[in-house]
């Protein structure tokens, strides 16, 4: 707006050279202020130059520094795998045949060479399992086919009978042989201990006698095969 003056017309008063070059300078002032504002924000921004350049230099430098640190840690920790692998490989081959191990040869082959020996062993225990299951077997049909046996001798003031018989599931009754001694009244039965031996039973029995002519011992030991192995006669 333009001002009126005292007498109501409109008026306008131009400045001065002085004043034009103020304000002229005001203005590149304010344009050069502009400009630097964009080019600071812009160097801020992408990290050149200022406060912002040396951060991102810190940030590397930082970074650099994990990344050795990491490098060094796997670099222990494959150092300290490979010991123990060695360690192990060697704690095999001193277990292992000199003729699995013989002449210089690579890790791989002396595993392959453990393979074989540990197969080679499974093999071996198998044929000795079987031989232990055979041997056991056949000494267990020998024994429970070995004859039962009766025998009496004369001892002082009386007989000692003994038995001999195999454990089996129809085996004799021991109480029908001592019943079969003292059913004849010349005869009794004083002791009688047992105890058992590889699957075969043995009773010695000590008899009395208060006659030994009335006794017919031929008889006595065939009744009494009778009743312990009855297949023997």
């Amino acid at each position: 707006m333009f001002p009126l003056n005292q007498s109501g017309d409109l008026s306008f008063q131009l400045p001065d050279a002085g004043e034009r070059k103020q304000q002229q300078d005001l203005v590149i002032l304010e344009d050069i202020a502009q400009v630097g504002g964009i080019i600071l924000s812009k160097n801020t921004g992408k990290g050149f130059g200022g406060c912002g350049g040396s951060k991102s230099s810190g940030d590397y430098r930082n970074n650099h520094g994990d990344n050795n640190k990491k490098k060094m840690i796997h670099r222990d920790i494959e150092r300290q795998r490979r010991q123990e692998m060695a360690n192990l490989f060697s704690s095999l081959r001193s277990v292992l045949p000199l003729e699995y191990i013989k002449g210089k040869r690579s890790m791989c082959d002396n595993i392959s060479s453990a393979v074989n020996y540990v197969n080679h062993l499974q093999s071996s225990i198998k044929v000795l399992e079987d031989k232990r299951d055979e041997l056991r077997s056949s000494r267990a049909h020998e024994e429970e086919g070995s004859s039962d046996s009766v025998s009496i001798h004369p001892c002082r003031g009386g007989l000692e009978i003994e038995i001999s018989a195999g454990c089996r599931e129809d085996g004799f009754a021991l109480s029908r042989v001592l019943k079969a001694i003292d059913g004849g009244g010349a005869v009794h039965v004083v002791s009688c201990v047992s105890h058992k031996v590889n699957h075969r039973l043995f009773h010695k029995i000590r008899c009395e006698v208060n006659d030994m002519e009335c006794i017919d011992l031929a008889q006595l030991q065939r009744r009494l095969t009778e009743l312990v192995c009855p297949n023997a006669l």
